[in-house]
């Protein structure tokens, strides 16, 4: 009911529009165990709650036995694993014939590192990584069929896979391409997981330069808590820096809550380390606002700096401030960068499009698995 990531989004999207062609089975596991599923007639929903404790050091075997007699159960003509984690990982041996979606470079995450937080905290992370490089490498050289969202994607992995590479960007859902120009002046907004890895002390920071001179200036955060010790790290900097009236935690947000804060908005902001092919961006593009995003990882294929967005260097707080004023103090200049991206967006994340491209790609890898 609630998404709570880019990869969510993307499956949401592919499900409802394979479904009117293919029998769809979902097979999930909730980690949180909070999930709030919405049942749909037709398709099928598999999901178990995570286990708990030293889930890890067994390297989630509850969890891929489960996948793996639920496989068997179904068994399906093809199975679409999204992403190198514990699902990659799961089926990269099973009968069937399998496509991987990369939808990030975790061994890449997994080299973030935030001075700020407590040293455990950092250790634990350093730790949780190391099983997420040891899931996507091991994913990578067993698999036979990768779609790569971005050429990021591809140049990242391709040392470590032998696999056929098939290009196919994200899909976006329809209803972004039909919102409202309702613009809020002065109001930003960011979109994801509160983590170290989307580099949201570094817009903060900005927002601090921009009130000296926009008092007014207000950004929402949407976004699941992903890291407490983050989160906190934030609440305590916007505590200290008085910001607390310009800056609003909106927690996670139904559907129809996100597109209005879209709507509202004056430009999206995504100050990210690392990124494949966010979906934010593509979103932001689709509904006609401006992105001012950091120049890493895949953004740069989808942003057209100083046409569609702005890009900055990761890390150049002041650069960051100048562009989002920027963007603020120049709407026409914004609306005309947002023009474009929905210009872009057309062209490339339309649902149907993605979902022919699917297709395709479907049947050509069960034709080669039986050939």
């Amino acid at each position: 009911s609630k998404s709570t990531g880019g990869i969510q989004a993307v499956i949401q999207n592919l499900v409802k529009g394979l479904k009117k062609f293919v029998d769809i089975h979902i097979i999930t596991i909730d980690y949180d165990r909070d999930m709030d599923p919405i049942i749909e007639p037709d398709i099928t929903l598999h999901y178990l709650p995570s286990s708990k404790g030293l889930n890890r050091l067994s390297l989630y075997y509850p969890e891929r036995k489960w996948i793996r007699n639920t496989l068997r159960q179904i068994n399906p003509d093809l199975v679409h694993v999204h992403g190198t984690d514990v699902y990659g990982y799961a089926v990269r041996n099973v009968r069937y014939p399998v496509l991987l979606t990369v939808h990030g470079i975790l061994s890449q995450e997994g080299k973030i590192d935030e001075p700020s937080l407590g040293f455990w905290v950092r250790q634990f992370n350093k730790v949780k990584y190391s099983f997420n490089t040891f899931f996507e490498r091991n994913t990578l050289k067993a698999v036979k069929h990768i779609v790569v969202i971005s050429p990021y994607v591809e140049e990242m992995i391709r040392s470590y896979t032998s696999a056929r590479m098939y290009h196919i960007d994200n899909p976006v859902d329809e209803v972004f391409f039909q919102l409202k120009d309702k613009t809020v002046p002065n109001r930003l907004l960011f979109v994801g997981m509160i983590r170290t890895r989307k580099g949201i002390l570094n817009l903060l920071k900005a927002v601090h330069l921009i009130q000296k001179n926009i008092p007014d200036i207000q950004l929402n955060i949407v976004g699941k808590v992903f890291e407490p010790e983050y989160y906190k790290l934030l609440q305590d900097y916007i505590e200290d820096n008085n910001l607390g009236a310009n800056v609003i935690f909106k927690g996670r947000i139904s559907d129809k809550e996100l597109y209005r804060e879209f709507e509202e908005c004056v430009a999206i902001i995504l100050p990210s380390i690392e990124e494949s092919s966010p979906m934010v961006v593509e979103q932001a593009m689709a509904a006609g606002k401006p992105v001012v995003a950091t120049r890493v990882g895949g953004i740069p294929f989808l942003v057209e700096d100083r046409k569609s967005g702005i890009l900055v260097e990761y890390g150049d707080i002041s650069g960051l401030a100048e562009a989002i004023t920027s963007v603020l103090r120049n709407p026409e200049v914004a609306r005309e960068m947002g023009r474009r991206g929905q210009e872009i967006a057309t062209t490339r994340f339309e649902l149907s499009a993605i979902v022919d491209k699917t297709k395709k790609v479907y049947q050509e890898v069960i034709f080669n698995s039986n050939a």
